[in-house]
Parts: structure tokens; sequence; C-alpha cells
């Protein structure tokens, strides 16, 4: 591409024509040394790739090639320099090397200048190292090795300028000298700066949102830095470690080395203290890693140069492409067979038990069956996993092999939702431990030793995975359908969290629908209540006055008739003193004075006293009683209850009829928490309008003569104000059930506590 100011659409093309950036040649020579298989035989391979991560660690051209390249491989990015080398192996990691290109100092470049490559390296060196020891201090341990890539990464956008528009970046730095900063330099001379280069190349190769972040913001303060931009807060640390890096003068750019970064340390709420602590580290730091800081001085012969630049890059970088193409191709060819067979065993309305079996079915269907397979999803709302077991099976045989599914849930263990999503090459155990906090629910049930995991990630969130035996079908096959099988996880989750609150809000509407209902009626009684009481004043002194006449002229009455006459009216006008007393008894009950009482003698008064009243049916109806034997002691006031169970027995006898029976019984809920006493007829029953309206003051299904209809209400208003609760279960033609449910004496909840340890919940109480 022609040299020139270039546009963001320019910017991208150079980006993704892209495919390696100029290593410094010590870094090179010191990992294909290490990786020779000589060496590998003497050291073994755990240690070599070990010292060989480190030295790709310390070069970010090196550093982006290797989680570049691992990625790719494994279809997802690499948090570290040491976990990229770790997946592509020894083999692999020596043909990237081989087949990147090293930096060969071409003249534009004078040594010692403000973009001295020897110095850019030890900058990004060094602010790796700090970002790491800042995050460490901030307490977040977890994320010292991405905020050291992301310090390594943060000056990127300066190797892709340099290297792909050498002369016009020579004449960009040339004008450091005039005051300005690198970015405005880039700005004027080529038309982008390195921060917008970096963070398009980071995005491009797949390095990560922190190292994305650090590339694109780090030379902003880190007050400005927004809490919405990726990987904000490491962003902020890649910053002051770059400050700090510049204030040692060891770096290049236009930036004073007495930057001020107090405002970063507010950020970050860090103290003097704490910086001085990080330098005097740092100084360690630089002093354990000096091997790599040699490497910026180690001479290279030009023959090696040459050969590492010219025989290998060609000859790496196609043998590498080709590898990963034909690993790719072939893992899709299986995967598209894959998810054509599991598409078409799914229905559109499967729910997610059965979408989690059709997982484990996919992966469990091979052509030599041995041991099972078994998938999970993760539930964020109940903090739980589903995991299902399926008999590992030969290609043919129906989904989940001969044997039966097997299903547990675990309780997940707290903090989960903070754990990195695993990578395939994740053992199981390690896996289950950070999710579950321990493996021991899942032994003897799966066999986690000679098994792979394989994780279902969709959209950057781990919705559940596949525990499947190592050995079984072609693993890259599967690691290439597992993203699909995450989607369609991912959206049946998401359907069954959508049906799960639908649930929740039609309930909650349902609580609001009877918390509306019991404010009407609260507005109702109290209104009832302000009207009996204002009755009752204004209404009984002359009603005393026309009851007492009525009285005295029954008594000079001669006449009989007239004194039956003056008897009517003093006895309507006691009656109506009486409805107002009740009115306001019921508006506003006393308040209750709890008794500890027997429920057999509690219904055993109530039965004699409506047999020695006045109703109609008290001598024709007989009442039976039951009592359970268990029933404990309740608590509640006597002379409220004995109206509840007096107005009950009125209503029940109405309703028989004379020669009618009423059964009264009394028994306890599971946990000896409460005590329930019913009141039933054979009666006729009640349909469903009488049943929404009996508990209506004034209302009657009788016909005219009846009573006033304040007895039911009275009923639920007594037992209410007792702590209780009175439900009616009743259809034409089946009788009428009438439950009082009144709390146990706490006596008897202790006793039984003792007795028999905490109680569980009762069955459902019904509802009135």
């Amino acid at each position: 591409m022609a040299e020139g100011k270039l546009s963001l659409h320019d910017l991208d093309l150079i980006v993704r024509q892209t495919d390696d950036l100029p290593a410094m040649p010590g870094a090179v020579a010191r990992v294909v040394e290490l990786t020779d298989p000589q060496v590998v035989a003497e050291s073994g391979a755990a240690d070599v790739l070990n010292r060989a991560a480190r030295a790709c660690g310390a070069d970010a051209a090196l550093a982006a090639r290797v989680i570049r390249l691992a990625g790719g491989a494994h279809r997802r990015a690499a948090p570290s320099v040491p976990a990229a080398v770790r997946l592509l192996g020894i083999d692999a990691l020596r043909a990237a090397v081989l087949s990147n290109k090293v930096f060969v100092r071409n003249g534009t470049e004078p040594a010692g200048g403000p973009l001295d490559r020897r110095e850019l390296w030890l900058h990004n060196l060094t602010v790796a190292l700090a970002s790491r020891l800042l995050a460490e201090r901030l307490a977040s341990p977890g994320e010292g090795d991405e905020a050291y890539l992301a310090g390594l990464m943060h000056d990127v956008g300066i190797l892709l300028l340099s290297e792909s528009l050498p002369k016009s970046y020579a004449r960009a730095a040339g004008g450091l000298s005039t005051g300005m900063s690198l970015a405005e330099c880039e700005k004027r001379s080529i038309g982008v700066d390195h921060l917008a280069a970096g963070r398009r190349l980071a995005q491009h190769w797949g390095l990560g949102p922190a190292a994305q972040s650090a590339a694109w913001l780090h030379h902003m303060p880190g007050g400005a830095i927004p809490d919405s931009a990726p990987k904000a807060q490491l962003a902020r640390v890649v910053a002051l470690a770059n400050v700090l890096a510049k204030r040692r003068a060891s770096a290049c750019g236009g930036a004073s080395a007495g930057a001020t970064c107090e405002a970063m340390m507010r950020q970050l709420r860090l103290t003097d203290a704490d910086l001085a602590e990080v330098d005097e580290q740092l100084d360690e730091q630089l002093e354990l890693h000096a091997d790599l800081l040699a490497l910026a001085d180690e001479p290279v012969r030009p023959v090696r140069v040459d050969w590492l630049s010219r025989a290998n890059v060609e000859l790496g970088r196609l043998g590498t492409r080709l590898g990963l193409g034909q690993r790719l191709l072939a893992a899709r060819a299986g995967a598209f067979a894959e998810l054509t067979d599991f598409a078409a065993d799914l229905g559109a309305e499967a729910n997610l038990p059965e979408v989690l079996l059709r997982i484990a079915g996919r992966f469990a269907a091979s052509d030599e069956p041995a041991g099972c397979v078994a998938a999970y999803s993760l539930d964020d709302r109940a903090g739980a996993m589903l995991a299902v077991r399926a008999e590992a099976r030969a290609s043919g045989d129906a989904p989940g092999g001969a044997q039966p599914a097997q299903w547990r849930t675990f309780a997940l263990a707290a903090g989960w939702h903070t754990l990195a999503a695993p990578h395939a090459a994740d053992a199981p155990h390690d896996v289950l431990r950070g999710l579950l906090g321990s493996v021991e629910g899942w032994a003897g049930w799966m066999d986690l030793d000679n098994t792979r995991h394989v994780p279902l990630i969709c959209g950057g969130r781990w919705l559940g995975g596949v525990i499947a035996p190592a050995g079984l079908d072609d693993a890259a096959r599967h690691d290439a359908v597992a993203p699909s099988l995450a989607l369609v996880l991912g959206l049946v989750q998401q359907r069954s969290c959508a049906e799960a609150v639908s649930e929740e809000l039609a309930g909650a509407s349902r609580l609001l629908a009877d918390a509306r209902q019991e404010l009407a009626e609260a507005s109702v009684f109290a209104a009832v209540g302000d009207l009996a009481a204002g009755a009752g004043h204004e209404l009984n002194t002359p009603l005393a006055v026309v009851s007492g006449r009525a009285q005295l002229m029954r008594d000079k009455a001669r006449d009989p008739e007239q004194r039956r006459t003056w008897q009517t009216i003093a006895e309507q006008a006691q009656r109506i003193s009486d409805i107002i007393t009740d009115l306001m008894d019921f508006a506003r009950p006393a308040v209750p004075e709890p008794q500890v009482l027997d429920a057999r003698s509690v219904l055993d008064e109530a039965a004699r006293a409506f047999s020695s009243s006045h109703h109609p049916q008290a001598e024709s109806c007989k009442v039976d009683i039951e009592v359970d034997g268990d029933v404990p002691r309740l608590s509640a006031d006597a002379g409220q209850l004995q109206a509840v169970l007096a107005a009950l027995l009125e209503n029940a006898a109405g309703a028989v009829g004379d020669g009618g029976r009423i059964a009264m019984s009394a028994a306890s809920d599971a946990g000896r928490r409460c005590v329930l006493l019913r009141v039933q007829d054979d009666g006729p029953g009640m349909n469903g309008d009488t049943l929404r309206r009996v508990w209506t003051p004034f209302y009657s299904a009788q016909k005219a003569g009846r009573r006033r209809g304040l007895g039911l209400a009275k009923a639920k208003r007594y037992t209410e104000n007792n702590g209780g609760k009175i439900w009616i279960d009743s259809e034409p033609g089946r009788g009428t059930i009438v439950s009082v449910q009144l709390p146990a004496a706490a006596a008897n909840a202790r006793e039984d506590e003792a007795e028999h340890g905490d109680p569980q919940d009762g069955a459902s109480t019904g509802g009135g």
C-alpha cells in the first residue's frame, strides 16, 4: 500500500493483510533453541514449554502470534501466553516462531532514537510486569496474567504502523521534537494513531478484551476511562503502569517522564505507599527477568536472520495455514453431520431436560461404546446444575443407550459465576471442583479420570458442558459442534427462564389481586366501623328513650292488644341496638386475649351452647364431634372462638334443616404448629356466586325471614383477629365444610421441636 494519510478503512485493510509482526531476533533464537528436539528430549516437554512461554511472553510480536494461532486452532482466545503455548504444543510453537518475521534494523530507525526497537521492547516488558504487580496489589491475583498480557500488547499499534509504513512512521516519529505527543504526530503525518491501530489489530487477532482496551486507552487518564469500556479496570491498570514505566525513563514516545499519576491512583484507590512498594517490587521483577532483558541485545548472525526471514516465513506460514485449515474443515464436516442429526431429532418445543439429553446423546454416539457421557446445564437464577448421564452407544442406537438416562441436580458453589470459562483442555476434576466446591457428588457416577470436558459457551457465557470418555469419537469434531449445541442450549435456557418469569409474574398478579381485595375489604371494614360508631352514638340515645317509653306504656296499658303493640316496639328498638352493636364489634373487634385451650373442650362447649340456644334447629339437629388423639392445645381468645363456632353451627343448622346432622372435628398439621377445626354439614351446598359473596356482611342466600347475615363475616373477622385462617369447601349437592386454622399453643410447638426436631411445613391450607 502506498504510504500517505490513511483513513480508518485503509487501516482495516492493513490489519486484515497483516499475519505477523517482526519479533526481536534474540527472543526468536531463544524459542528456536529451546524447542530443538534434542533439548526437548533432555529437558522434558513441560520444562521446555514453561521456558518457551517466558521467552514468548517477553516479546509482543511473538506473544500475539502464539495467542492468535492458539485461538484459531481451538476456536477461542487464550487468556495468557503460557495458556496459548500449552494449547499449541512444542511442534506447533516451533513452527509458529520459525515462520514469524524477525526485526532487522533498516536504517530508518536510528539506535537510541524515539522509536528504537530495543527501547520499545524493554518498555513493553516493563509495563507488562508493572501491570501484573498493580493487578495483584488491587486484590485481583486471578487477573495477573491477563494484566501482564494487556501491558505487553499496549503498544502493538506502534509495531503495526512502523512495519506497514516505515517511511511515513519515521517522519511521524521525527515530530516528537516539536513537543507533540506520539499519537498527535501519527495523526498529523499518517492520518491514524497507534491507539486505533492497536485496538483494531487486537480485535482482528482475537487477543482478548483486556488487550484491546489497553492498546486503545493506555494514554487516557485513569479517571477518563469509562466503566462501560471492556475490562475498564485492567485498562486503568495498564495506563498507570505505562506512566510508571515512563517515569523510570525506559519508555518511548513523547510523554514527559515526570507525568503525574495522582488521578489514576485515586481512580484505583492506591496510595503513595502502594506505588512506592510497586516500584520496589518492579525493581525485583526486572532483576528476575534479567535473562529476558538481555535478549534485546543478543546478537544474531546474518545467516540465521536470512534463514528465519526468507526460507521459513512463507513455508512456515503456508504450513500453519494449511494445517489449521485441514483440521477445521474436517471438524466442520463432522460437525455439520452431527448438527443435521441433532436438528432432526429435536422438536421446536423441546424443553431443557430434553435438549440436555439430546446433547448427551450426540456425544455418546460412537463406533466403540465405552463408559458414559454426562451433559449439564448451569442455572444462574437457582444457583444449581442440572446433569444427565447417558450410556455411550454405537452409531445407530437409540439416544441415551440401552440403559435409561439418570438425572441429578447439584448446588453450585458460592462465587461460581466469577470463574473464567474453561478450556476444552481443562480436566473435568478441576472444572467440577470450581463449580461445586468438590467432586464428591460425581464419585461413582462418572469416571472423571478417563474423560475430557467440553464446555458449552455462547456469547461469552458459560452455559453448561459435556463430560465424555477421552477416546470417544473425534475430539476435534466435538469441539467444532460444541458452539452450535451451546447456542441451542442457550436459547432453551432463555425460554425456560422466560417461562419461569411468566409464572412468577402470574403468581405476583394473583398476590396483587388478593392484596387489592384485602385492601378493599379493609376499606369497607373501616367505613363500616366509622358508620357503626357514628350510628351507635347518634341512635343509641333515642333508641333508649323509645325502648324505655315503650316499656312504660306497656306496663300502663290495660288492653292486651295495646300491651302487645308496646312490647313489639320495645323488642324492635332493642333489635336495632343489637344490630348496631354487632356492626361495631364486626368492624372493630376487641383485641384478643389468647388462652391455651383444649380442642375437645372447645368443641364440646360450642355444641352445648348451640343445643341450648334459641336457634330454630337447636333441638332437632344432632352435632357429632371427633378429635384426633394427637391434637395439640391451641391458642386463641376463648370468647371470640366460641362466637366463631356458634356462627358456623347456626349456618350449618340452617342448611340441613330439622333433623339434620352436623359434624365437628379437630386435627393438627404435620408439624403440630396449627390446629384445624372443621364444621361439616350435608346440606344442599353452595354455588359459585354464593361462595364469592359468602363473607360479605349482610349477605345471605336464605329466603325472607333470615337473620341479619353477619354470622360468617364475623367468623372470618374473629378468626383472622386471632392469627388464623378460615375457608370453605362446598359444591351444590355435596354439602359444606368450613375449616378454621388456628396456631397451636407455644408450649406444644416447643415440646414437638424438642421431640422431633424442626417440623416441616404442613400441607396447603386451601383458601377461603
